[in-house]
Parts: structure tokens; C-alpha cells; sequence
């Protein structure tokens, strides 16, 4: 880990006494860190997991997640939808009662930290700024954007608010796989990948949407390019993952010199089309989870 993010999620793990971990609600299972969570405990931090973006999933994805999680790891679990500001109360309940528990209220004089950690692009900045109130921390929905511990003082509350960047010390984007990080926009791949790179990362993203929910990922497939349900033959066809970028430059026009679809081009906005969460591809909560 960069010496200098590992230094700042230790900063606000001292300075908290209750942790928010902000994950993607529809892939809870990859952004939540079991180790991470035992770690905090062992540090007598109270926990609340927030499931943020519960608008890009159905809710009772999100229920079935809020259930599977809080009884594996027995801690407080919150949907919500920073963005659009839905769960706003619930969250600032949870938060209020994990203070109580701890004998603590910042209203009275007592010393209160609220830590955010998660991935990048979890969505922190927004979920600082809602509970604050306002908007304080600077936001950007490029992974990434936070670079530094911002300390956010909530009024009216009484407890300092401190939010990392798009860190957890033991769940780093580095030991995650390329698929993973792509599906969690983990990081920006219009800015870090070369332009050759794009379509074996479009390829790899595809493949791992396949994994997730095949009939789903079938199904956005067939209504995003009409062509695939009527069966059309002079139109790129799906083959298989590494056929999406091909279907993309079709989509939209992006040809290369002598009317060849350019795959480059396709890979790029098969990308951005999932950073901007218009893939309703999610993971779905398992009876059991480990």
C-alpha cells in the first residue's frame, strides 16, 4: 500500500469511533472485507456497513443483501442512495445509535469521530455530504477523486467527520483482479488504460457480468442492441464477451478507414456506459456468505 493513503486510513481509525465501510450495493460481495471488519472490532469500533447506489438494484436485492450481511458479520446494515438522498434518516439513526452504545454524545461535549473508509467510487465524498447536510466534501464520479482525509465538522451533532480516499488497508484495488476492478470502478479506465488496452478490458468486464447474472446480462443485450432479437445478419452478432466492443462501435457508428468497426472505439464506451451504471448487472445475495 502508498505509505502515504495507509498512514491517512490509520489517522481516521484512531480518530473514529464509529466506521462507516461504503460499498456498491450491487456488488456487496466483493467490497466488503471480513478481514478489515474483524480488524476495526478488535479495535473497540462500532461498525455500520452502508450499501450505497441501492437505486441501480431492486429492493428486494437490497433486503436480501441487508439480511445476508448483517447476519454473517451481526452489524448494522443501511441502504441507501447517496445521490438521490434516499435512506438519509436511517443512516443518520444507525450512526446515532452506535454513538449511544458507546456511552458517547458530541451534543454534550463528548470527543465523536465518524470514519467513511470503502473502495474507490463507492460513492464516500456523497455519503459525507449527506450526512452533514451539505455539500462539504468535494465529489466526482471519477474513481479516485478524493486524495486526502477530509474533516468534515457535523453541526448540530457534535462529532468530527473524517473521509478517506477510495482505500481499506487490507482490501486494496491492487490485490484485486482486473475483472473485480473494472466491475467495481475501482479505477478509471479512460484515464489509466491505453488504447489498445480497451477492448481485452471490455472483454474481461463482459465476461464477468456473464459470471454475475447471465439471463440479466442477456436480457440488457437484447434490448440495448434490437438487432440481436430480429436476427439481423450484415450487423455484428454477440459471440461471446469479447464480441461486446464490436456491438458497441455498431451501436453508435464507430468505424475505422474502410468501414471496419472499430473496436477500440467500442471497447471505450462499453466502459463508460458501466461507469455510469446503465448495466443493471448486480450480484444476487446467496443463502450462506463467506
Amino acid at each position: 500500500m502508498d505509505q502515504r493513503f495507509a498512514g491517512m486510513v490509520k489517522s481516521v481509525l484512531q480518530n473514529a469511533n464509529v466506521i462507516v465501510m461504503v460499498a456498491d450495493a450491487r456488488y456487496p460481495q466483493r467490497c466488503v472485507s471480513r478481514a478489515f471488519l474483524e480488524s476495526v472490532s478488535s479495535k473497540d469500533k462500532r461498525v455500520i456497513l452502508c450499501l450505497n447506489k441501492a437505486d441501480l438494484i431492486p429492493k428486494h436485492i437490497g433486503a436480501g443483501w441487508r439480511r445476508c450481511l448483517h447476519d454473517t458479520y451481526q452489524l448494522p446494515v443501511v441502504c441507501i442512495s447517496a445521490r438521490d438522498r434516499l435512506g438519509t434518516r436511517h443512516l443518520r439513526d444507525a450512526v446515532a445509535r452506535q454513538f449511544g452504545l458507546l456511552g458517547l454524545d458530541g451534543r454534550k461535549g463528548d470527543e465523536c469521530g465518524l470514519g467513511l473508509v470503502g473502495l474507490p467510487n463507492a460513492g464516500k465524498s456523497t455519503v459525507a455530504n449527506l450526512l452533514k447536510g451539505s455539500r462539504s466534501a468535494s465529489t466526482s464520479p471519477k474513481p479516485g477523486h478524493t486524495v486526502g482525509v477530509q474533516s468534515l465538522r457535523v453541526k448540530g451533532l457534535g462529532y468530527m467527520l473524517y473521509d478517506t480516499p477510495g482505500v481499506v488497508e487490507t482490501l486494496m484495488r491492487e490485490e484485486l483482479p482486473l475483472a473485480d476492478q473494472l466491475l467495481l470502478c475501482a479505477f478509471n479506465p479512460m484515464t489509466e488504460l491505453a488504447t489498445e488496452e480497451m477492448p481485452d478490458a471490455a472483454t474481461r468486464l463482459a465476461a464477468r457480468f456473464e459470471e454475475l447474472d447471465p439471463a440479466a446480462f442477456e436480457a440488457w443485450r437484447l434490448d440495448f442492441f434490437p438487432w440481436l432479437r430480429a436476427g439481423q445478419e450484415n450487423k455484428a452478432s454477440y459471440e461471446g464477451p469479447s464480441s461486446i466492443s464490436l456491438l458497441f462501435a455498431q451501436k453508435l457508428g464507430k468505424l475505422q478507414k474502410g468501414g471496419v468497426l472499430d473496436e477500440r472505439a467500442g471497447a471505450s464506451l462499453f466502459l463508460q456506459h458501466h461507469l455510469s451504471g446503465k448495466i443493471p448487472v448486480y450480484e444476487h445475495p446467496p443463502s450462506t456468505f463467506s
